[in-house]
């Protein structure tokens, strides 16, 4: 069921992966005319310079996931994500002599200055030894692409095509009623059942940017929240908005050259000029 909250939620987030325009295709799965317009509308959003701000709250299986993040979208090579969740894991289960695991604070700040796409977060700091973060070059990250979607159940290429990106929607949405209810001139409410889950999404009516999800299951007293707090499109960005500046490079791990040799030895050694 969390593949399904991953539609919207991410979608903001998940934009590079959308970056070329679609191959032409044979033909495209049959979906519900409002998923579709999701689908055709969503991509879109790569066009447009725009700010954000949402939160999360998600209580599942016992554990807790609560917090926030906002982000900034230039172009394919300049945005950026700062991610602030307190990540609780469920209590052992009675009897059990497993040690009850501590919650977790995330910080995460993460952005594309232009040639590189930056991670600075603690986590790091606890992973690699004191350094405060990571860094690989944009273009490397345009090679990775292929193969991240490939395990979201794509095939390769550098994005998904029309019937690709509606592959996958349909995939996240099988099993569930979808209609349109309560909508309004501002924003489009889609509500939907299946699986056990029942809830809602809306979304902006003009650009379709994800503005809330909220669902839920009695069976597995769960229930998550998604709200978009602020949303807002700009002509342009202060100079520096997507910048390094601040940040001790000594202490960020250039990771281009290790993964350059992993994609080296999973493609064979193919060197394709791709243009990102």
């Amino acid at each position: 069921m969390k593949r399904l909250l991953a539609l919207p939620a991410l979608a903001a987030l998940a934009l590079p992966a959308f970056a070329q325009d679609p191959a032409p295709v044979a033909e495209a799965p049959k979906l519900d005319p409002l998923i579709a317009q999701i689908a055709e509308n969503l991509p879109k959003l790569k066009d447009a310079k725009w700010e954000s701000a949402h939160t999360i709250q998600a209580s599942m299986h016992g554990g807790s996931l609560n917090g926030s993040f906002t982000s900034a979208w230039q172009d394919l090579k300049h945005f950026k994500v700062n991610v602030s969740m307190k990540a609780t894991p469920p209590a052992p289960e009675e009897g059990s002599t497993e040690p009850a695991q501590e919650p977790q604070d995330i910080q995460l700040d993460a952005f594309a200055d232009g040639t590189h796409l930056w991670i600075i977060s603690p986590l790091v700091g606890k992973a690699m030894g004191g350094m405060e973060g990571v860094k690989v070059e944009l273009a490397v990250v345009e090679q990775m692409l292929p193969m991240m979607m490939s395990q979201m159940g794509q095939g390769g290429g550098m994005a998904p095509d029309a019937a690709g990106l509606q592959g996958m929607i349909a995939g996240l949405t099988a099993g569930f009623t979808v209609k349109e209810e309560g909508s309004t001139d501002l924003l489009r409410r889609l509500v939907f059942e299946g699986q056990g889950w029942k809830g809602d999404a809306q979304f902006d009516s003009k650009t379709w940017f994800p503005m809330s999800v909220q669902m839920g299951s009695e069976a597995q007293k769960s229930t998550v929240q998604f709200r978009t707090g602020s949303f807002s499109l700009k002509e342009s960005f202060p100079e520096g908005t997507f910048s390094a500046k601040g940040i001790d490079a000594a202490k960020v791990m250039d990771l281009t050259g290790l993964l350059q040799a992993q994609l080296g030895q999973a493609g064979g050694g193919a060197d394709e000029d791709l243009e990102f």
